[in-house]
């Protein structure tokens, strides 16, 4: 009867450590899950940061784009109205 006994505590303090042991590696893999996680997520705000600088680089060149536009419309008509002034001046126009 006491080896039975015996045997049936074995067996159990078995079956305990045996869930201990699936305890603690559940609990490593959900660390592990974790950090994943964590890592998939400042990767998508690294993103989102990077994409929001891309939109602020085209907003940026649009804006030097339509700068030049007027700096050369700003020297076409200066040119235009030097050529007016210098035939004004050649037709005796004060």
């Amino acid at each position: 009867a006491r080896e039975k006994l015996q045997s049936s505590i074995f067996e159990r303090v078995n079956a305990c450590n045996a869930l201990l042991y699936e305890v603690r590696r559940r609990g490593q893999t959900q660390d592990e899950l974790q950090q994943r996680l964590q890592q998939l997520l400042d990767v998508k705000i690294d993103d989102k940061r990077i994409q929001e600088q891309v939109q602020m680089i085209r907003q940026l060149e649009n804006s030097i784009e339509k700068m030049l536009m007027k700096v050369r419309t700003g020297q076409k008509v200066t040119l235009l109205y030097l050529a007016v002034k210098d035939v004004l001046k050649k037709v005796g126009c004060p």
